[in-house]
């Protein structure tokens, strides 16, 4: 008798877990990204980080990196759990 070696994908599970902090963190990037956008419009242009449209593309990226993670944390949330 052969078992299949499943990827672990338990909620209590180390990468599970793992994956669930890496997408807090990523919405939290987002959060304050776009926070530091709305409060950078009102401060002088000197004080801002970067150019606006690498603040932009950064934004977008977190904001598909957020879309991605918690995409598959949904799915894996509504699998199967035999």
């Amino acid at each position: 008798m052969t078992k299949k070696l499943l990827p672990d994908r338990r909620r209590g599970s180390t990468s599970f877990l793992l994956l669930e902090w890496v997408t807090a963190v990523v919405l939290v990037l987002v959060l304050a990204a776009l926070g530091w956008m709305a409060g950078a419009d009102l401060l002088p242009a000197s004080w801002r980080l970067l150019s606006l449209e690498v603040e932009i593309l950064v934004a977008l990226t977190l904001l598909t990196a957020a879309l991605l993670f918690v995409s598959v944390l949904a799915l894996l949330h509504t699998r199967d759990r035999r």
